[in-house]
């Protein structure tokens, strides 16, 4: 915003009480006269009481321990150890990630074409990647995020999709310059194991093999974990395995599972600027693992 308005952060203080009493006067006086900043205060006084309602809720599932000792899903990854700090990335490699990412949905329709041929198409094109490359990892992460909301179209071709992801990106990750890469930093290569991995476990969920999915999905939770993800990729673990314990007959985990991971998508959404586009999909997913959980 220009100088004469004041920008979020200011607000965000006046709204905590961290301004001074000139400055609050100041403030007060500008936003009596200022439709567009007493809008804008209003909007951050609502998220704010928002996610004093969701946090403390969020904590709460986080820090009770329902599921038994030894369970792998009892704690996150992130609670067990330290996660790792993200290397900061530099204006270069931000611009090569935007332009990456723009980039990238030529790639992405490549895959999941491949997906839906022969065998030897998906081998061609996964072979075809080079992971030191940000683009093929956006690529490669936007057809596995495609397959995730996809599920119901084929799950055996899905899993079939994650497992092979799951090897390629294993493979790049022998490859000793893959952490002196940009595209590291620009989109670590545990994320994209930990997104094949749930891709895999998810689509394990449809096609009843469920010893497989919560071997992917263990490892999906490991990866996310060492690659300091969001936790809106723990929700998603999560979830699918509060599919898969509902489908084992574990109502009680299966819904404390799915609990935690609806709290933690609607405190991402509201405060970590998690692209709401997802959320339909997920109340969908949500949905369905608490009815199976209560059958």
């Amino acid at each position: 915003m220009s100088a004469a308005h004041p920008d979020d952060l200011t607000l965000l203080m006046l709204l905590s009480g961290e301004t001074s009493e000139l400055e609050t006067a100041r403030l007060r006086r500008h936003l009596a006269g200022c439709s567009a900043c007493s809008s804008a205060l209003s909007d951050l006084n609502e998220l704010d009481q928002t996610l004093k309602t969701t946090l403390p809720e969020l904590e709460a599932a986080l820090s009770e321990r329902s599921l038994p000792e030894g369970d792998p899903f009892r704690c996150r990854p992130d609670e067990a150890r330290p996660r790792r700090r993200p290397a900061r990335p530099t204006d270069e490699v931000v611009n090569e990630a935007l332009a990456a990412s723009r980039s990238a949905d030529e790639l992405k329709l490549r895959l999941l074409g491949a997906v839906r041929s022969p065998d030897d198409a998906l081998r061609e094109a996964l072979a075809a990647l080079d992971l030191l490359e940000v683009r093929d990892r956006f690529g490669l992460g936007y057809a596995l995020d495609e397959a995730l909301y996809s599920m119901v179209d084929g799950p055996a071709r899905w899993a079939h999709f994650g497992r092979a992801s799951r090897d390629t990106v294993l493979a790049a990750r022998s490859d000793p310059r893959f952490r002196d890469a940009s595209a590291e930093v620009a989109y670590p290569l545990d994320d994209l194991l930990g997104l094949s991995l749930l891709v895999e476990g998810t689509a394990c969920n449809w096609t009843g093999d469920l010893v497989r999915g919560g071997r992917a999905l263990r490892r999906s939770y490991g990866a996310f974990a060492r690659s300091g993800s969001s936790d809106y990729r723990f929700a998603s673990v999560e979830l699918s395995e509060s599919q898969r314990r509902a489908f084992l007959d574990r109502a009680e985990e299966a819904l404390h599972l799915a609990e935690r991971a609806r709290l933690t998508f609607e405190f991402s959404l509201t405060g970590d600027g998690v692209d709401p586009g997802g959320e339909t999909d997920f109340r969908q997913n949500f949905a369905l693992a608490v009815e199976n959980a209560r059958q």
